[in-house]
């Protein structure tokens, strides 16, 4: 069989070739980092398995149209004149089985396609195309400007940990395309998944905006973004010998759609039910009168610290059991969250300011840890 494949002289340098390549195909698909150790040298691979199914499929062609022997066919049928290479005998001007003019024309030997190369390449040509969908539109700017929109669509849901700057270029190459309504939304869902990996790339968040600014969202869909895009945690930490309630509210998407604010409705302590803090305006909490030891709220991204607020509130020294807060998340459309009203009156009435929306009440409940002594 190995004979079969690399013995004829005039294909095997072809059949070396595609076979060669296919393994570091292979290879490179089941082993993303084998091909890391330089860069150069990745580039030269990568330009090789590009054209890999090119010189499969040629390949195949070639044998399929491959003849042996001397004998004489129709150009059309392949009908074989059995007397062809008797000159005593007189050719005949046209095929008797097609009846198509042949006189000069005839076919010299007969169709013999070797089958064990044929399906070698064949083999190579799928595992080159494979190697294609998986790479040419991902790690070259052309492949990504070039390849067709499912190529692009495929790798984003099949693929969610690429790299960033492959991760980009498909983002990049989605954006100048007219794309029917339900891969928008498709995309979009996959934009909106992306959000809380920090290592995606800014041109994810930039469709997902462009999208929201042709008015083609879907309000389900906006929604769904606004509610992923937050995330509210809580704990209390021992500081210094006091206990301190921190309350963390991260933007996941800090320059995305609109503006966010979060804002601290209420802050008390179960089961005697004593307040120690609420907020009755956009900027500033108010304290209870036993103020010691504070409560910290940070609204921000998690790539960009110098992008987060905090305010302090205090949390008594004799508290017990568990402290809860309930926090508003309002949306804006526009650059800035303002408005003549307070959050706690929009909330009663959003009709007071249509353009700020409450997104999300969002509540916690955490058990007060054992206070510490100096």
């Amino acid at each position: 069989m190995i004979r079969e494949i690399f013995g004829e002289a005039r294909t095997r340098p072809l059949i070396i070739l595609c076979v060669s390549t296919s393994l570091v195909a292979v290879v490179s698909m089941l082993f993303p980092w084998s091909l890391d150790f330089a860069p150069f040298v990745s580039q030269l691979l990568y330009s090789f398995l590009v054209c890999l199914p090119i010189c499969a499929v040629f390949g195949m062609v070639l044998l399929w149209r491959w003849r042996v022997g001397e004998s004489l066919h129709c150009p059309k049928c392949d009908y074989e004149f059995a007397y062809g290479a008797d000159v005593a005998i007189p050719h005949a001007k046209t095929c008797p089985e097609c009846g198509a003019d042949w006189e000069d024309r005839w076919v010299k030997g007969r169709r013999e396609v070797p089958w064990p190369r044929f399906a070698t390449l064949l083999v190579c040509a799928v595992i080159g195309f494979l190697c294609l969908d998986k790479n040419i539109a991902v790690y070259t700017g052309f492949g990504a400007a070039t390849a067709p929109t499912w190529l692009l669509l495929r790798q984003l849901r099949t693929d969610p940990g690429t790299d960033e700057h492959a991760s980009g270029r498909l983002w990049s190459a989605l954006e100048s395309r007219k794309i029917d309504p339900s891969t928008e939304i498709e995309l979009a869902s996959l934009a909106i998944e992306a959000m809380r990996r920090d290592e995606r790339p800014f041109s994810s968040r930039s469709w997902l905006k462009d999208y929201y600014r042709s008015t083609r969202m879907p309000a389900a869909l906006l929604t769904r973004y606004l509610e992923e895009r937050f995330e509210l945690s809580g704990e209390i930490m021992n500081l210094a010998g006091e206990r301190r309630f921190r309350l963390r509210a991260v933007d996941y998407d800090d320059m995305g759609i609109g503006s966010i604010s979060a804002v601290l409705d209420r802050c008390w302590i179960e089961p005697d039910g004593r307040e120690i803090a609420r907020q009755d305006d956009w900027f500033s909490a108010q304290r209870s009168a036993s103020s010691e030891v504070g409560l910290e709220i940070q609204l921000g991204s998690p790539r960009r610290s110098s992008k987060q607020k905090s305010l302090t509130i205090a949390l008594p020294s004799d508290a017990k059991g568990t402290v809860k807060a309930r926090v508003w998340m309002f949306w804006s459309p526009g650059h800035a969250l303002a408005s003549r009203a307070s959050p706690r009156r929009l909330v009663e009435n959003p009709d007071l300011d249509p353009r700020i929306r409450l997104v999300r009440t969002i509540e916690l409940e955490v058990p007060i840890s054992p206070a510490v002594g100096p």
